[in-house]
């Protein structure tokens, strides 16, 4: 087996792809039907946060430009303040946008390979020369080139540069009739297709999402964009989006395939041992360091379906074993190690009283019973301190129970009893399932109780 370069715990010190240069070349973990995402077929990706939308998005960009050549070109949606409501005016203007972008990337193609241009036939020149001199950010299509060009290919420039006029196209050009002829001289030069990569779509107020939002759903209702010859949207967008573009036409007529990235704990695994392996120099298995199925476990309770989440959640786990690799030792974690290793993860609860959802770190969403929720929002609301049974259920459970009519009638009937006391137990045992990274541990982190004291939440773990 060929060796593995050590990064060490750098490989674990970023979570985001677009940071880590050598994430793609090393330990990138293709998602469930990334083979389909390779054709010359326009894909829009649907993730969450941390989801893995720009490796996939890097992942083919490599794979674009070594496997097959293709014309890469990243491109993000305009936003604005002022949104503009989905049409085929703002489509167009998005594909100016697009056909900018495309210029700046063939601009760098020529610096690094003036032939391509020198051997196309000179009715693809002519159009090649127009498009630069329109759609770069300077006119002058000799101004685009770079300076360490030889004399030769610049006299040859020149020359390219003085036969074709600027006005071979009128200022009221179609958009639609430009990117064809592009994509086609793309082609005619040995491209086999431009592929427009969408990713890193970015707002703060919501008026430039509901902007990114009509921006790409007035590309993808428009049908005619997509049959533009070799030419594919390959776009990455937030979950959020899903259901503002679902209904557009591009989308439900197959014209641009739907995949949502959604990874299963054997693809998450095979994640955290890829990076474990530049990390150490060497094939390691989340089994080499504790526990494969509690650490599993605690990482899909804290870290969701979420490669980003795992990263997070390892990430104290795997200093700890730095630390023993580092001393020369080669040994799995012992159990105070790994519950110390835990304690040192930002992990936190996340409770929406208005709708009973909570969430456990980067996991995922999860609803409590309308029973289960009154108790829990009272401890949310009392959080960090004690609060004993009894009151529990004549401050959190009656209120909830008991008709607001009757409350008055209800009183205070029992002393503390085994009636009640079971149900805030069974209760409690519920919540404990729901929250705790691990409701089998005679330790919880969330929700402790103490005798005489009573039941405490803490929103904060490990406090």
């Amino acid at each position: 087996m060929p060796s593995i370069e050590k990064l060490g715990l750098s490989a674990f010190s970023t979570k985001k792809a677009e940071t880590e240069p050598w994430l793609i070349q090393r330990a990138f973990v293709p998602p469930p039907d990334f083979e389909f995402l390779k054709g010359d077929h326009s894909t829009v990706i649907f993730g969450e946060p941390g989801s893995g939308k720009t490796a996939s998005c890097l992942a083919l960009e490599q794979y674009g430009i070594t496997n097959t050549k293709r014309l890469i070109v990243r491109w993000h949606p305009v936003t604005s303040e002022k949104v503009k409501a989905p049409s085929t005016s703002l489509a167009m203007d998005q594909l100016l946008d697009i056909l900018c972008s495309c210029v700046r990337i063939f601009g760098e193609k020529l610096s690094k390979e003036p032939s391509l241009l020198f051997k196309a036939a000179p009715a693809t020149q002519e159009y090649l020369v127009w498009f630069v001199k329109r759609f770069a950010d300077k006119k002058d299509f000799l101004e685009t080139l770079p300076s360490a060009l030889s004399k030769k290919e610049k006299d040859q420039f020149n020359e390219l540069n003085e036969r074709f006029p600027h006005d071979l196209f009128e200022d009221d050009f179609d958009p639609m009739v430009v990117a064809t002829e592009f994509t086609k001289a793309m082609e005619m030069i040995g491209f086999a297709s431009v592929w427009i990569m969408v990713d890193g779509v970015e707002w703060v107020t919501e008026n430039q999402r509901k902007s990114a939002v009509n921006s790409l759903r007035s590309l993808l209702s428009t049908l005619k964009m997509f049959n533009i010859p070799y030419l594919s949207f390959k776009m990455a967008l937030p979950m959020e989006f899903e259901a503002e573009l679902a209904d557009a036409i591009a989308i439900t007529r197959d014209r641009a395939m739907v995949f949502r990235l959604s990874w299963d704990e054997k693809y998450l695994s095979s994640i955290i041992e890829r990076r474990l392996a530049v990390t150490v120099g060497d094939v390691v298995s989340i089994g080499d360091i504790y526990n494969t199925e509690e650490v599993n476990s605690w990482l899909m309770v804290c870290g969701g379906s979420n490669p980003r989440g795992w990263l997070e959640y390892f990430r104290p786990l795997v200093s700890t074993y730095w630390d023993i690799v580092s001393s020369g030792k080669s040994r799995r974690l012992s159990k105070a190690e790994w519950k110390n290793a835990r304690s040192r993860s930002s992990l936190n609860l996340k409770f929406d009283p208005e709708t009973n959802q909570i969430r456990v770190g980067m996991g995922a969403v999860k609803m409590l019973s309308a029973e289960v929720g009154a108790i829990f929002s009272y401890l949310y609301k009392n959080q960090g301190r004690y609060c004993t049974k009894k009151e529990l259920y004549y401050k959190a459970y009656v209120p909830f129970a008991v008709p607001e009519d009757k409350i008055k009638d209800f009183g205070e009937q029992f002393t503390l009893s085994k009636e009640y006391d079971d149900l805030i137990n069974t209760v409690i045992y519920r919540i404990r399932q729901i929250v705790e990274p691990n409701p089998k541990d005679k330790e919880p982190v969330f929700v402790t109780s103490k005798r005489d004291m009573g039941i405490r939440l803490s929103t904060q773990a490990f406090q």
